[in-house]
């Protein structure tokens, strides 16, 4: 038996799965390099947060902001920590099953089978031995980054508290200025009084924001430092002015980090969206992973439409409750798609050796029936140029059904003929073309004379690789629901 792979043919299967496992090795550093540029790309934002951070003088709306935005790229640089490890384990995966495999096939073909799958084992070990270093090795640099934004994560902990600390101490100030203009205590509260109520019409509703308690305490403070203002005993009304400063600070603080922290959010699940649109956008991805690419389209819109709402509607409760969930979404399909874009290359060039084959595939069937009255040519799946490619040659009734796989296997099928005796002449035929041509050395003939395919389309569901699934499954997890 003959196999080919990405162009290379041998008699051998060792040969061949030795090529596969090669080739899985290869595809994973394509994939963790893509990881690691987004993991380095991540990394020179902290700059321009530090630039941002010291500009932010005494506002704790953008401290918060900046700190929230930081605790995402935090997130999205574990995504690709795990993501590394999970296409480690499944190139382990893999490769033990192939090891297996051919474990079976040296025990039923070679003698001195022993020898052969004890050479067989020390190989697997020392190419998964490789493959583990090379990913440990790009792991720890993601660690070194990782130990940096937590370190980053620290200093902007503390720049937020200074900010909440400054402006509590800017709002004291601004009111003790106030109040050093009137000569009682009792004109001091009304000034407090004053200067709150200005400053908490500029507010507006709190119930969204899910400040409602803090709302409701302030409006009481207020409310019994009228009733003392309006009293007789107007000097006793300093200590409530004060109680009701200190409420509405509590409130203002955390109106301002909320804002914050959802702005900051909203940023980088845009950030995300950006990155993932661009992606998308590359002609070659898109005719490549046609299915995929509809998906993170859609993803793409519904990101942006949840950061939208966020800063739109301050809603803090639903907020809390997405958040996670959207943020999550957003660095898992960032990885997905980088590992995709990593493939683009590689899956290319598997296509344009893939279509050489087809004037191959139209002489072979000549070289069996002489002249062919029509040939087809498709996919299995005609969404997916990676399905395996379809040449179809009608003689006559007859039809020759060759499917071309992306990893160099292929499959032939004749069927349709006129009578079994026609069916008969023409496997001899196939037989002798395909082992001149192809190399093949295997065939199987159907005493049934089938007038109907035997090989089954691949079904219109077929995704590439376990990186297609994981995508279907994130996107559906962010649908928006009918309402």
């Amino acid at each position: 038996m003959s196999y080919r792979y990405n162009g290379r043919y041998t008699h051998s299967y060792e040969e061949y799965q030795r090529w596969k496992r090669e080739g899985d090795a290869e595809e994973l550093r394509q994939t963790n390099s893509a990881l690691r540029s987004q993991a380095d790309s991540l990394q020179s934002d902290l700059q321009s947060t530090r630039d941002a951070l010291r500009q932010s003088h005494n506002d704790v709306r953008e401290a918060a902001r900046l700190r929230a935005r930081l605790e995402q790229r935090q997130q999205e640089m574990e995504q690709v920590q795990r993501r590394m490890q999970e296409n480690q384990t499944r190139f382990e995966a893999r490769t033990e099953q192939r090891h297996r495999e051919m474990e079976i096939e040296i025990q039923h073909s070679e003698e001195r089978s022993a020898e052969r799958v004890e050479q067989l084992r020390h190989e697997t070990q020392q190419q998964v031995a490789s493959v583990r270093r090379e990913v440990g090795d790009l792991r720890q640099h993601v660690d070194k980054q990782l130990d940096e934004v937590r370190g980053e994560l620290d200093q902007t902990r503390i720049h937020l508290e200074g900010q909440i600390g400054q402006v509590k101490k800017n709002l004291e100030d601004e009111v003790r200025r106030r109040q050093q203009k009137e000569k009682n205590q009792g004109d001091q509260a009304q000034a407090t009084l004053d200067w709150i109520e200005s400053h908490r019409a500029n507010i507006g509703s709190l119930d969204n924001l899910g400040l409602t308690v803090e709302h409701i305490r302030t409006d009481q403070s207020l409310v019994r430092l009228r009733e003392m203002l309006r009293s007789g005993n107007r000097e006793m009304a300093l200590p409530l002015s004060e109680t009701a400063l200190a409420n509405y600070q509590t409130m203002h603080i955390e109106v301002e980090r909320r804002i914050g922290v959802m702005e900051g959010v909203a940023d980088h699940i845009v950030e995300a969206a950006g990155k993932l649109e661009k992606i998308v956008g590359d002609e070659q991805f898109r005719l490549i992973f046609k299915e995929e690419a509809g998906r993170f389209t859609m993803a793409i819109g519904w990101l942006r439409d949840r950061a939208q709402e966020w800063r739109d509607k301050h809603r803090w409760t639903a907020f809390e409750i997405e958040r996670d969930a959207m943020v999550g979404a957003a660095n898992k399909l960032l990885t997905h798609a980088a590992e995709l874009q990593a493939l683009v290359p590689t899956m290319v060039n598997r296509l344009k050796d893939r279509e050489k084959l087809l004037e191959t595939v139209g002489r072979t069937a000549a070289s069996m029936y002489g002249a062919v009255d029509e040939f087809e040519t498709g996919y299995a799946n005609e969404n997916d140029v990676k399905s395996p490619r379809l040449v179809r040659a009608k003689i006559g009734r007859a039809h020759v059904d060759t499917y071309l796989d992306l990893d160099g296997t292929y499959r032939v099928d004749g069927y349709g003929f006129e009578s079994h005796g026609e069916c008969s002449q023409a496997h001899q035929r196939m037989e002798q073309a395909l082992a001149r041509e192809w190399h093949v050395g295997e065939s199987q003939l159907d005493t049934q004379n089938r007038q109907t395919p035997q090989i089954a389309p691949a079904s219109p569901a077929e995704s590439w690789r376990q990186v297609s699934s994981d995508v279907e499954r994130v996107t559906d997890s962010i649908k928006p629901q009918p309402k």
